[in-house]
C-alpha cells in the first residue's frame, strides 16, 4: 500500500503543473479574444505604391506594413498622433484637421513616405 500512495503522489506532482499551465494559457486566450477586446479600427495595408491616406469618419486607423519598422517620424504632431501596435503596425490617431507626412523605414531599408489627410467628419466633430 505505501508503494501505491507514493505512485499517486508522483503522478499528482506531474499532473498538477500541467493543469495549471494549460489553465493559464486557456484563460489568457479567453481574455484576449473577448468581444470587448476586438479591434474595430480599419486596417490599411501599406505597400511601396501607397502615398496618401485620408482619415474622415474614424478617430484612428491602423497601418500595416509588410516588414518590421525600424524608424517612424511624424512631421506634424499637431495633426496626427502615431503609436506602435506591433512591430509592423502603427495606429494613426486624429488630433486636428490638416495634413501631415508620415515617414517610416523598415528593417529591409525600404522607405515609406505617406501623406495623411485628416478631414472633419460629417457628424460635426
Amino acid at each position: 500500500m505505501p508503494r501505491m500512495q507514493s505512485f499517486r503522489r508522483a503522478a499528482t506532482g506531474r499532473f498538477l503543473p500541467t493543469v495549471l499551465l494549460c489553465g493559464f494559457s486557456f484563460g489568457s486566450a479567453d481574455a484576449t479574444e473577448s468581444p470587448s477586446a476586438v479591434n474595430t479600427e480599419a486596417v490599411h495595408r501599406i505597400d511601396a505604391a501607397t502615398r496618401r491616406i485620408e482619415i474622415r469618419e474614424a478617430e484612428s486607423l491602423l497601418l500595416e506594413y509588410p516588414d518590421w519598422l525600424t524608424t517612424v517620424k511624424s512631421l506634424d504632431p499637431t495633426v496626427i498622433r502615431i503609436s506602435a501596435v506591433r512591430p509592423n503596425c502603427l495606429r494613426v490617431q486624429r488630433v486636428a484637421d490638416g495634413t501631415a507626412t508620415l515617414q517610416a523605414v523598415d528593417r529591409g531599408d525600404h522607405r515609406y513616405s505617406i501623406q495623411v489627410i485628416v478631414r472633419a467628419s460629417t457628424d460635426g466633430r
